[in-house]
This record gives structure tokens, C-alpha cells and sequence, in this order.
């Protein structure tokens, strides 16, 4: 199975910002109580049903508004004691060129009844449940399905 350049230059570089940014990501951050199972790597597969690379649609898009940037590839690395770094690699095609952004972010984790919550340094929270093997976390509705790797 070959990858398209484009998703392999994603992936790469989604791979370098959670290296980089989970070096400084908890820095002086208190630990939350979390479950030992949710630690660990997890790669993005799907939205809303949708294998990547997939354009997540946001129902309160206004029609006249530029497209929606391509999710190429993203990973979520939470730690034991709760924090988690993840990133994720867009696409964006503008008059036929090609633009590519990796954007870092970081949270902590807790346990919630039979899931976790995700919260966000500088912005809300997300639920995050397991389908089986795969990591469910909702936004907003939509929702990110993630496979442990290790």
C-alpha cells in the first residue's frame, strides 16, 4: 500500500510537532487522575465516518465561505499522569497551490463516568469513549476516531 506524497509530507511533519511540542508541553502543568489504559499513541483514521484525508463540514458554514481545510493525519500522545500533546496535519488547495499546516495542542485528561474528558489549554472540552479498540473523541458532534499504536 503506497501514500500519496502529500499525506506522507502530513504525516511527517504531524509527527515532528507532537516530538517537538510534547518536549515542552507539560512544563510546570499539575497531573490529573487518569486511567493508565487511555495513555499512550493514537493515530487519527476517521470523521465522521470518513477515512482521512477528509474535510470535516460545519452545518453553521456560511455557503460563500472558502473550503474547509483537508485533515491529512493526526496524532494524540497522552501521557500516564494525563496531559496529552496532539497534532494534527491540514490541506488547504488556494487558486491551485497546495498550502500544508501542522498545528500542535495540549490538555490534560480525566476520568468522566465510563469515558475521559479532554480539556484544552485555552479552549473547552471533549469527550473521549472506547468503540472496542478505537478512541472515540466527539467535537462538537463530530466525531474523531483514533487507533492505539502503542
Amino acid at each position: 500500500m503506497s501514500m500519496r506524497p502529500s499525506v506522507l509530507i502530513a504525516s511527517v511533519v504531524v509527527f515532528a510537532c507532537v516530538a517537538v511540542a510534547g518536549a515542552r508541553a507539560s512544563v510546570g502543568r499539575a497531573t490529573s487522575t487518569n486511567s493508565p489504559a487511555l495513555a499512550g499513541t493514537y493515530v487519527l483514521l476517521a470523521i465522521d465516518g470518513h477515512p482521512i484525508p477528509y474535510a470535516p463540514i460545519d452545518a453553521g458554514r456560511p455557503a460563500n465561505a472558502p473550503p474547509a481545510p483537508e485533515v491529512l493525519a493526526a496524532t494524540l500522545v497522552v501521557r500516564p499522569d494525563g496531559s496529552f500533546i496532539m497534532a494534527m496535519g491540514y490541506r488547504r488547495t488556494v487558486s491551485g497551490v497546495e498550502r500544508f499546516q501542522a498545528t500542535p495542542f495540549t490538555g490534560t485528561t480525566t476520568s468522566d463516568g465510563a469515558g475521559f474528558l479532554a480539556r484544552w489549554d485555552g479552549a473547552g472540552a471533549n469527550k473521549l469513549t472506547f468503540a472496542g479498540d478505537t478512541l472515540i473523541m466527539d467535537n462538537e458532534g463530530v466525531r474523531f476516531a483514533y487507533r492505539k499504536v502503542r
